[in-house]
């Protein structure tokens, strides 16, 4: 690689064994990739291709946007960065090449079976979310039988020779542990090798859970919702009785912290609670031992999104740069690193919810009327099965998207952000920012 130019990421090679190197024509026109984010320092140059998820470092004080086969030929960094697919033919078909690749990859990965179960074991729990995206659901616990049920669907219904992953959602998943028990138990007896992640809101677990989690549970993350600092949290957690949770809590992800299970704290923000965010973390900070083993991120609401789009997701940009000032992991700390061939549990075949009642959806909401199965006869509505495997066309409004391969074409789910955009560009500045500073930090301390 010539001096001038670095190579800061490497390359996704799943895309790369599609699609190889580009090589050069004579007598052409080539233009930069509809598909490259650029960045500008004082000193350097930082182009991110979010196709092949490749980064490089020039020196280029700036980069054209046409240029001959000519040029590039004369010139060893152009024709590194034209063979990586950062300058393509003028007339070449970008979003041609970005769906069939997609498309390619999908087929290439698809297997047999399911790799990973999200199960209700109850849609109650012991608070009252202002923004519960399961407010209209019938508020029920999975029943013993049921349990047992779900336990052997896993053993018969996973990919053979494969771990499985299980997500306990709900509703309050701690308010039915003897659930969990009863399948994580019966998944080890019949030589089933899972992990488990849950989604909490935290304030059911002790020192019994958290031995539980780590022994007979084999959890590997556990994520912990928030809503900003305390006021704002009692108002939208909405606990049938409040027992200062919002500070139990926090020692309880401190002990976690210092085990083997990954902790990860989820704030849900708007515009409304946003101004305590802040103390927010000064709290969390206070309580954790070592932060540095805790992750931390800031979620707008979906309600949000749509209302605040550009105002919210601003601050929550400059909320993660707090955080991670402050010394927690952020799940944006680096540029993009796979290419996403699937976006979500309704969007491809490997994944399976599972509601109290053990019927079989697509989408972890459970909307009714879209079940395709249940534990006991498994998939009986092939058509609705199959329509969580269809690759929805792209949307006009994305076509022309540089951060397209970072979001897929995938559009079906009810729940889509109209400020799409903004998650992929939010990661991508996030990833950039993380990316140059630690670059900096080396050359200083090797100078």
């Amino acid at each position: 690689m010539p001096e001038l130019m670095k190579e800061l990421k490497t390359k996704d090679l799943s895309v790369w064994r599609v699609i190889g190197a580009q090589k050069l024509r004579a007598d052409i026109i080539y233009c930069l990739s509809q598909f490259v984010i650029s960045k500008r320092t004082e000193k350097h140059l930082y182009l991110f291709h979010t196709m092949t998820l490749q980064c490089y470092q020039t020196e280029l004080t700036a980069v054209k946007e046409r240029l001959t086969s000519e040029e590039i030929a004369q010139d060893p960094i152009l024709k590194q960065l034209m063979e990586d697919w950062f300058f393509v033919r003028e007339d070449y078909d970008e979003l041609q090449m970005y769906e069939s690749t997609y498309k390619l990859l999908r087929l290439m990965d698809y297997k047999e079976g399911f790799h990973r179960y999200v199960i209700y074991p109850t849609s109650k729990c012991n608070a009252r979310c202002v923004y519960c995206v399961q407010e209209n659901m019938e508020k029920k616990s999975m029943r013993q039988e049921t349990a047992m049920q779900v336990a052997s669907f896993i053993v018969e219904s996973h990919r053979k020779n494969k771990s499985v992953r299980l997500t306990w959602w709900g509703g309050e998943p701690l308010l039915e542990e003897k659930k969990i028990d009863c399948i994580t138990e019966y998944l080890r007896d019949n030589n089933v090798r899972f992990s488990s992640n849950m989604i909490t809101n935290g304030s059911l677990i002790n020192d019994r859970i958290i031995r539980k989690m780590s022994d007979q549970w084999n959890m590997k993350l556990v994520q912990i919702s928030f809503d900003s600092a305390e006021q704002e949290y009692i108002r939208r957690k909405q606990y049938y009785t409040y027992h200062n949770e919002y500070f139990t809590i926090m020692d309880r992800v401190n002990e976690l912290s210092q085990t083997k299970v990954n902790v990860m704290i989820r704030c849900n923000v708007d515009m409304g609670n946003i101004p305590y965010a802040e103390e927010f973390i000064g709290d969390l900070k206070k309580a954790i031992k070592d932060p540095s083993k805790v992750s931390l991120y800031f979620s707008p609401l979906h309600q949000s999104r749509a209302t605040d789009g550009e105002r919210v997701w601003k601050n929550v940009f400059r909320l993660d740069q707090i955080a991670r000032r402050e010394g927690f992991i952020n799940r944006y700390n680096t540029l993009p690193d796979s290419f996403r061939v699937y976006y979500c549990e309704s969007d491809g075949t490997g994944e399976v919810v599972i509601d109290t009642d053990g019927r079989l959806f697509g989408c972890e909401v459970c909307p009714e009327g879209t079940s395709f199965g249940d534990v006991w006869n498994g998939i009986v509505d092939t058509e609705k099965w199959n329509s969580h495997n269809v690759i929805c066309k792209i949307q006009d409004k994305c076509k022309k998207c540089p951060y397209l391969p970072l979001c897929t074409p995938f559009s079906a789910c009810p729940h889509v952000s109209p400020d799409c955009k903004a998650i992929p560009k939010f990661e991508v500045d996030m990833g950039f920012e993380n990316l140059i500073e630690q670059y900096d930090s080396y050359v200083e301390r090797n100078s």
